[in-house]
C-alpha cells in the first residue's frame, strides 16, 4: 500500500524527488535482497511526499481484509501517517464494521458512516450483471446461474462503512 501510494504521488510530479532517487541508487548498488529498503524508509518517503503536496485525497478500500498481524501494522502505519501529514491529506477508508477499527480511527479524529446497503446492492448487481453478460469467460452461465452468483455476492457484501477524517462538509455524488 505504501509503495503504491508513493508511485501514484510521484507519477503526478514533473521530477522524481531527491529522497526517492537516493533510495533507488542505494538499492541499485545493493548485492543482496537484505538491502531492500526497510518499511520505515518507504513510510518516511510517503510522509515527505504527502507533506510536500498542497492537498491530497487518499482512498483505501477494504481495511478489514487484512490478517490480524497485517491489521496491527496497518493501524500503526495509518496512525503515523495521520499524525505526520496533518490536515493537508484527506483520507477515505472503507471497511466492514468492526468496533476495534472504528474506535481506533475515531480516536484519531475520524468519523464513520454506514453506507446505504440498498445503494451498494444496486451497484453490485449492475456491475455483476454486466460482467456476466459481456465477459466471454463468464457469458456461458445461464440466467439461473447468473442470478445465483449475483444474489450470493450481494448477500456477502452488506454492511460496509466509510471512514474519513472530518475536515468539513463533504459531498458524495454517486
Amino acid at each position: 500500500m505504501i509503495r503504491s501510494l508513493i508511485f501514484q504521488l510521484i507519477a503526478k510530479l514533473e521530477e522524481v524527488p531527491q529522497v526517492v532517487r537516493k533510495l533507488y541508487s542505494t538499492r541499485q548498488s545493493a548485492t543482496s535482497l537484505s538491502a531492500l529498503p526497510a518499511f520505515k524508509d518507504w513510510q518516511n518517503i510517503l510522509i515527505i511526499l504527502l507533506r510536500s503536496t498542497k492537498a491530497s485525497f487518499i482512498f483505501i478500500d477494504a481495511l478489514d481484509e487484512c490478517t490480524e498481524a497485517e491489521s496491527n501494522l496497518l493501524q500503526e502505519t495509518l496512525q503515523k501517517l495521520f499524525k505526520e501529514t496533518g490536515p493537508r491529506v484527506n483520507w477515505l477508508l472503507t471497511c466492514r464494521p468492526s468496533q476495534r477499527s472504528i474506535s481506533i480511527l475515531q480516536d484519531l479524529g475520524f468519523v464513520h458512516r454506514s453506507m446505504d446497503t440498498g445503494v451498494i446492492d444496486n451497484d453490485i448487481e449492475r456491475y455483476l450483471s454486466t460482467r456476466l453478460k459481456k465477459d466471454p469467460s463468464l457469458a456461458s452461465f445461464g440466467p439461473l446461474a447468473r442470478d445465483l452468483i449475483v444474489s450470493q455476492i450481494k448477500s456477502k457484501s452488506s454492511g460496509m462503512y466509510v471512514i474519513r477524517n472530518y475536515l468539513g462538509p463533504w459531498r458524495w455524488k454517486g
